[in-house]
């Protein structure tokens, strides 16, 4: 038996994120699972939100929520910023201005301000980009779930949270489904409820003692629950079912006494490790630009293509241009 170490965790989280990354990138590729991407993005919720808690809700000072609004947007806006430019110029079939330029503008107005997870349309522009819109959501909540949270005296009571959270998750698809209908794949609170769910797991997860040959089961049979329901693609009620996987799954990873867990602090994902953000903003344009191609014909081919050349922009941003522009950020948010 083992006990977890908390001191430990960050590289591990870091491979999962960078194999949910990868996920992402095959199905928006072209590999069948469309579900199967909403799901990897689920776990990146549940990681944020567990990441959030490990960060902060042992720390004797509250989080100062614009400021830290502020540095995480930050990080990740200018980047932001250029993709959207670029697919409002450049690819006209994902914005709105085919529509109309008043239609054209109001998402443009929407994508820029990081509201477009909020309209029924998330997916214009630099479509990935509804996932920062919903972060952001997160974000805004966060400070105030923790103040919560340090509340609480044992476990249980993290439970019986849990369990709330749950339902009240599943209660809204429900009567999402009877009553009007909002995508819950990309609308705002159903992300940040998941995310809750991720800030919970890491209180429950502390010196817990585990049997590696049980978890590496329960692990490997949750992750493939998750992939099965994912890919023969229920309806919307069933995310919230979807959701309880997710999260048993995550909860055994991260007391990192496991196979999969084990394979995710393999040095091979630390390729990953600074420019996770970089690569999420980019792929999605690269692809689109390669399938306007050639290239774009043979999958394997555009998989590996769109890879390199998305890897190499992200590294060369991170390198030459990352710094500079956060600084430029800091600069006009501070006047």
């Amino acid at each position: 038996m083992e006990a977890v170490n908390t001191k430990n965790r960050i590289n591990y989280i870091s491979g999962m994120k960078a194999f949910m990354l990868l996920i992402i990138f095959l199905i928006h590729a072209g590999v069948r699972g469309n579900q199967i991407s909403q799901r990897a993005c689920d776990f990146l919720f549940v990681i944020s939100g567990y990441l959030i808690a490990y960060k902060h809700l042992y720390a004797s000072e509250d989080i100062r929520v614009f400021s830290y609004i502020k540095n995480k947007i930050v990080k990740f806006y200018p980047l932001y910023f250029i993709c959207c430019i670029v697919c409002a110029v450049c690819f006209e079939e994902f914005n709105a201005f085919y529509i109309s330029l008043k239609s054209g503008f109001i998402s443009l107005g929407l994508n820029l301000a990081l509201l477009q997870s909020w309209t029924q349309n998330p997916y214009t522009f630099n479509s990935v980009s509804w996932f920062l819109s919903s972060l952001l959501g997160v974000y805004f909540v966060a400070p105030f779930a923790l103040k919560l949270f340090k509340k609480v005296k044992s476990k249980y009571g993290y439970v019986l949270l849990l369990a709330i959270v749950w339902l009240v998750r599943f209660l809204l698809e429900y009567f999402n489904g009877k009553l009007y209908y909002i995508n819950s794949n990309h609308f705002p609170v159903f992300s940040i409820l998941t995310s809750i769910g991720g800030m919970l797991l890491f209180p429950l997860s502390k010196d817990i003692k585990s049997n590696f040959i049980i978890n590496s089961i329960l692990e490997i049979s949750l992750l493939a629950i998750v992939a099965w329901l994912a890919y023969v693609h229920v309806d919307d009620v069933c995310i919230s079912i979807q959701i309880l996987f997710v999260w048993a799954a995550f909860y055994i990873f991260i007391l990192n006494n496991d196979v999969f867990s084990r394979f995710m602090e393999l040095d091979i994902w630390n390729i990953f490790s600074q420019i996770q953000m970089e690569f999420y903003l980019l792929h999605q344009m690269v692809l689109r630009l390669i399938s306007r191609t050639v290239l774009g014909n043979v999958l394997i081919i555009k998989i590996l293509v769109s890879f390199a050349i998305t890897y190499f922009m992200a590294v060369i941003y991170n390198i030459f241009l990352k710094k500079r522009l956060e600084h430029i950020m800091c600069i006009i948010l501070r006047n």
